[in-house]
């Protein structure tokens, strides 16, 4: 490389460092005031508030969990409401990209704004998810709910169809796109809610746990 070439070079990484650097701060402050605004919404509700508490999807490898081996709970806010258990997160999980052709796919986070509330009871288990998640013919065992325009955005996934079809009530194929969420699942006596691709807005959750209670209430008993 002729000294020409050495002077562009170190322009160029110039360039690229000055630019790094106010993004990064610029970040850095979001971070901080997204961490601020959920642990003074979790205090102003008299919930309880930690970073992080990874415990919160042990044992789960149902969508969003399990897709990799570096997935965290963050700004996890833990409390009651309605009388029923809650768990209020930000759950992503890390990719290292995959390499592949001329650049390649570098690193990258998946966020999901993750609600869990405590059922009173065991109920079979269930999962709904957007058709874009699944890979193809991944959809062969799913179950019609009848709501076409819901079976057309949503896919449902169940180990009990009459059960499911009862719980997949009108109340909840409306309230799932009302309220921008993209999954829900149902076990261990847990009602789990997300919204893929996504942190939590505060001023949504409020609105989300009202969703959840009316759902957990009005689930059918199993048989």
């Amino acid at each position: 490389m002729g000294s020409l070439g050495r002077v562009v070079a170190i322009i160029v990484l110039l360039v690229l460092v000055a630019v790094a650097i106010p993004l990064a701060r610029r970040n850095k402050r979001v971070f901080n005031a997204h961490n601020d605004e959920m642990q003074a919404w979790a205090g102003s509700q008299g919930f309880s508030y930690v970073f992080e508490d990874n415990s919160q999807y042990d044992g789960y490898t149902f969508y969003p969990f399990g897709q990799s081996d570096r997935q965290y709970a963050h700004r996890v806010i833990t409390g009651t409401y309605a009388e029923r258990a809650i768990a209020v997160y930000d759950f992503y999980y890390a990719t290292v990209g995959s390499g592949i052709g001329p650049a390649g796919s570098g690193p990258s986070d998946t966020y999901f704004a993750m609600l869990v509330m405590q059922l009173p009871t065991n109920v079979p288990w269930l999962h709904v998810t957007e058709r874009k998640n699944l890979h193809r013919h991944a959809d062969e065992d799913a179950i019609s709910t009848g709501d076409e325009a819901f079976d057309t955005t949503y896919v449902l996934f169940a180990q009990d169809q009459k059960y499911a079809n009862a719980a997949l009530s009108a109340t909840v194929r409306s309230g799932l796109p009302a309220q921008s969420l993209t999954g829900m699942h149902i076990v261990d006596g847990r009602l789990f809610l997300w919204q893929s691709h996504h942190k939590h807005e505060v001023a949504l959750i409020d609105d989300r746990l009202r969703f959840a209670a009316t759902v957990a209430a009005e689930l059918p008993a199993p048989q």
